[in-house]
């Protein structure tokens, strides 16, 4: 029963990531603390810009109508045209 004592060893770069975000008992209490907000305001300029980036880019994306494919052969020339400016 159990594992034997053998455990693969992964090496997640996220994992990595979130272990700069605890805070470790050995650290001086003053200084951790201030890292400790400097890391976390830059995670959330990071994950905040990334989220308009997707907001802003969804909000580009203009609906248009789909037809069933019966009039390909009207549709198609109109489609293949730009409309003027004008």
């Amino acid at each position: 029963m159990g594992h034997q004592g053998e455990i693969s060893h992964e090496d997640l770069l996220l994992l990595n990531f979130l272990r700069l975000l605890i805070a470790q008992a050995d650290r001086h209490l003053q200084g951790s603390g201030v890292r400790s907000v400097a890391r976390l305001a830059l995670l959330h300029v990071v994950l905040g810009s990334l989220v308009h980036l997707i907001v802003d880019e969804g909000q580009l994306q203009v609906p248009l109508i789909v037809g069933d494919g019966t009039h390909v052969g009207e549709d198609l020339p109109q489609a293949l045209l730009p409309e003027p400016l004008v």
